[in-house]
């Protein structure tokens, strides 16, 4: 079979296919939102059928379609890297119980979302029908959290849930639709999830990836450097405007935003450096067999009697999974960056939301985790995987 890129292979069916993957992704994000705690085993069950739900759909659909599977370096370092941690999850499973049951199924449904959606590019899906699809998902997403806020502000406050993250990590999508009002109501709504949320980490990550999305679309792509200025006024009266919002419910939140904030240094971020320095430890002190394969999934927590991962996903990386899976797992952040640094180049459409998605990923891995949740690994898989493989198409049509 003669496979083109760029012509049309797909049907009515592999759009029905889509919407349907996408109502369980939408799903499987609003159960994950106000769920629970890790070990309340009845928040969860439901939502392990939605992910074997996902598991048999994506998995039916790339082997039937294995021939369009994409081969280029950022999808086999993504693979690789997959591969490896599940591995090692499996084999340190057999000693240890995994905190998480679902992390069987959970732990490999990123790569076959990331594949999914690659193959069904690469068929010749409409982009447009596939990022308005998951634009819809975001907006359907910050209607259910700011619905529900109220509900939930004591528990999502007391525990900091980070329910605010999964429409965070949609805003890349929300950056490709083509009308910049979209766009521009995207962000703005990202925003004004993340200032209710109270996390600080998701709004340094807000700023870093907007800020890296319009100096890309402006000084990279453009060269229109003098618009420079204007955005960051912008961006800045925009925070302000939001910051005012916040402060209209202050006696209802108690301050608590502006003391979280106020005390970022004098905590050094929910005391994030004492867990890195205790975690890190822990790591020095491990024997060589764990040095080398880790300490199976979220090893970080098992015990502990106050169950705290490191809240650094390159130290949790190497401590569950070792020197061994550190060094795909690096492997595989050089590919992202060489991909993005190539769209740059070549002054791709999707390269200032690129950015951003690293941006936003870089900066939230340093003080909290998206690669060992994987209800947050999924969005950033979705994305990196219609990138990828946008670019390949577009790549062979100029060729």
């Amino acid at each position: 079979m003669i496979m083109q890129l760029g012509r049309s292979n797909t049907n009515t069916l592999d759009y029905i296919f889509y919407f349907l993957i996408v109502a369980l992704i939408l799903v499987l994000e609003i159960g994950d939102m106000f769920s629970g705690k890790l070990d309340d085993e009845s928040s969860f069950t439901a939502l392990n059928y939605i992910i074997v739900a996902l598991l048999a759909c994506t998995c039916s659909y790339i082997i039937l379609n294995k021939e369009w599977l994409p081969h280029d370096n950022l999808s086999k370092r993504y693979k690789q890297t997959t591969i490896v941690f599940y591995i090692l999850t499996v084999l340190w499973s057999l000693f240890f119980i995994l905190p998480q049951r679902n992390v069987y199924g959970y732990s490999i449904l990123p790569i076959f979302l990331y594949f999914y959606i690659a193959i069904f590019i690469r068929r010749g899906g409409n982009e447009l029908i596939i990022i308005g699809a998951l634009y819809v998902v975001a907006i359907l997403l910050s209607l259910y959290y700011f619905s529900n806020y109220y509900n939930n502000i004591s528990y999502d406050i007391t525990h900091q849930y980070n329910a605010s993250y999964i429409i965070l990590y949609f805003l890349p999508f929300m950056l490709c639709v083509k009308w910049k009002v979209f766009r521009i109501v995207g962000i703005v709504v990202t925003l004004i999830a993340i200032m209710f949320s109270l996390k600080r980490g998701g709004f340094i990550a807000f700023a870093v990836g907007v800020s890296i999305y319009y100096y890309i679309y402006l000084v990279k792509i453009q060269k229109k450097r003098f618009k420079v200025f204007g955005w960051v006024v912008l961006i800045v009266l925009a925070l302000g405007v939001s910051w005012l919002i916040i402060n209209v419910n202050n006696n209802y939140l108690d301050d608590m935003m502006f003391t979280r904030l106020d005390d970022i240094q004098e905590s050094g971020g929910s005391g994030r450096m004492d867990l890195f320095l205790y975690h890190l430890g822990k790591l020095y002190n491990s024997n060589p067999i764990e040095l080398i394969f880790g300490h199976g999934w979220c090893g970080t927590i098992r015990g502990e009697r106050v169950p705290l991962t490191a809240h650094n996903d390159f130290i949790e990386v190497i401590y569950d999974f070792g020197i061994f899976g550190f060094v795909y797992f690096i492997m595989f952040i050089i590919s992202l960056l060489k991909f993005t640094n190539k769209l740059i180049k070549d002054k791709s459409e999707y390269a200032p939301a690129m950015g951003a998605s690293l941006g936003i990923f870089f900066t939230n891995s340093m003080v909290s985790h998206i690669w060992i949740y994987y209800k947050y690994q999924i969005v950033f898989a979705l994305f990196w995987g219609l990138i990828s493989a946008s670019y390949k198409k577009y790549a062979t049509l100029k060729r």
